[in-house]
């Protein structure tokens, strides 16, 4: 590989890892996003969505 390919490759690896890395960090460090999920899971399970338990299950 010539060395242009080989800068470009480094590039494009650490553009696409580092921006994983940095939104794994933005969204570990704000729990709304997680807060907001789970109190929808709790909203749907309340009215009997789809991760409620129904009466003949054990």
């Amino acid at each position: 590989m010539t060395p242009i390919a080989i800068t470009f490759l480094l590039i494009s690896v650490l553009l696409i890892w580092g921006g994983l890395v940095v939104s794994i960090v933005v969204l570990r460090r704000d729990g709304r996003l997680v807060e907001e999920l789970e109190a929808r899971e709790r909203e749907s399970a309340a009215d009997g969505g789809a991760g409620a338990p129904r009466a003949g299950d054990v």
